[in-house]
């Protein structure tokens, strides 16, 4: 069993389940993916900075890439039903598409 523990000031932030994804955007912050439903934030010395968005739904693949609406960053996220969500930088669904697959998504590229 392998789960993503990192500590800030010496106390430890961690998932509550596996992390099944993890992704670097340019700022040097890592995104990390959990079956606990979270997506939290850590910076490139591993302190947690915060958790970054609460899901509806297990997830089991994200990559980070540039939003076509706003140029900023977007966040892909596929889920264990098969669909496939665009969350931009701030947090906000920018678009689902729904049975995307018909199984889970398990990596995006």
């Amino acid at each position: 069993m392998m789960k993503l523990k990192l500590s800030k000031n010496g106390k430890k932030h961690n998932h509550e389940d596996f992390v099944s994804s993890v992704c670097w955007n340019i700022n040097n912050q890592l995104y990390s993916l959990s079956d606990d439903k979270t997506i939290c934030i850590w910076d490139i010395n591993g302190e947690f900075v915060n958790k970054f968005l609460d899901l509806d739904c297990y997830c089991t693949a994200m990559e980070l890439g540039p939003s076509s609406k706003s140029g900023n960053d977007a966040i892909a996220v596929g889920t264990s039903e098969g669909s496939l969500r665009i969350y931009t930088k701030s947090g906000k669904l920018e678009k689902n598409v729904e049975e995307a697959h018909t199984t889970a998504v398990i990596k995006l590229i």
